[in-house]
């Protein structure tokens, strides 16, 4: 998949890009939200990843101008500093998952796995079954995560992939 990575911390950032890129992922990296909007005008990606509070923007103000952009693009936010509100909020304007910050590094690859299957499932128009729901953690608002917003069928709450 073509992912776009955006943290306005460079640590998370490294260490999201040294993931995603190790899983054969093509990562575009971004500071902030205008970095995000510059290459999301100029090529197509399958999944932005997003940090919720960018230096310049909030991902409630960037999301639907990435949606606007590229409407058929995957969006994940993550945040250390999440509520019930702003998880409803970001749902809302069609995220695909909301993972709480710090994630496990097996958490994240699960789900760019799922993810990656959706996409493909989707050019090809075949069906998929659900991926089984695993254990996870609790996140800071009291839920497990990251839940399924893609209408696959693991959308309960308390069933994360």
């Amino acid at each position: 998949m073509n992912v776009l990575i955006a943290d306005d911390e460079a640590l998370q950032r490294d260490l999201l890009t040294q993931m995603v890129s190790d899983w054969g992922h093509t990562v575009t990296v971004a500071a902030d939200a205008e970095h995000v909007l510059e290459p999301a005008r100029s090529r197509p990606f399958d999944l932005f990843i997003l940090d919720v509070y960018l230096p310049d923007m909030t991902g409630m103000e960037l999301i639907p101008l990435v949606k606007a952009l590229q409407p058929e693009a995957r969006i994940v936010t993550m945040t250390g500093a999440s509520s019930r509100t702003l998880e409803g909020g970001l749902r809302e304007l069609g995220i695909s998952y909301y993972p709480a910050k710090p994630f496990q590094r097996r958490e994240l690859q699960s789900l760019l796995e799922h993810i990656a299957s959706r996409a493909a499932v989707s050019r090809t128009g075949a069906k998929v079954q659900p991926a089984p729901a695993t254990g996870g953690r609790v996140s800071a608002n009291g839920s497990r995560g990251p839940h399924c917003a893609t209408g696959c069928g693991d959308a309960r709450k308390g069933s994360p992939h």
